[in-house]
């Protein structure tokens, strides 16, 4: 359990490392809707980064991790599964307030977490922006 009280589901771990092993290459978390627990929301293959990002929502916060692929300057493909923060503006100040306090440890829960982004709308999650940050 997280400082801030918010448990992390098991059914997180289990998916985490589907995602390791690449059964899956995307795995979204959100809040219990009582604000306690960290859960899955879902979890499952896409084609493209722009089909993972369809899947977050508008105006709900979501943990979500990919295992995002790019190529690097030599031309050879890579793959590092990152965390993005998905925090929308219009989330709740009370979203807002449990979903930052428990992301310290859901990082903690989930070893193998190469990168973190956050991101409040789509602009943040384009996709020449997440290379170049990736690429660092």
């Amino acid at each position: 359990m997280s400082s801030n009280g918010t448990s992390i589901e098991d059914d997180v771990l289990l998916e985490f490392k589907k995602l390791q092993t690449r059964k899956t290459n995307y795995q979204l978390c959100r809040l219990s809707d009582d604000l306690s627990e960290i859960i899955v929301d879902k979890s499952g293959k896409v084609d493209t980064y722009d089909e993972f990002v369809d899947l977050l929502p508008e105006g709900e916060p979501r943990y979500a991790l990919h295992d995002y692929e790019y190529e690097q300057s030599d031309g050879r493909k890579s793959s590092k599964i990152v965390l993005f923060s998905w925090l929308p503006e219009s989330s709740t100040i009370k979203h807002k307030m449990v979903f930052a306090s428990s992301k310290s440890s859901l990082r903690q829960t989930l070893d193998g977490i190469h990168m973190e982004i956050q991101a409040t709308d789509y602009s943040d999650l384009d996709r020449a922006e997440v290379d170049a940050r990736v690429m660092r």
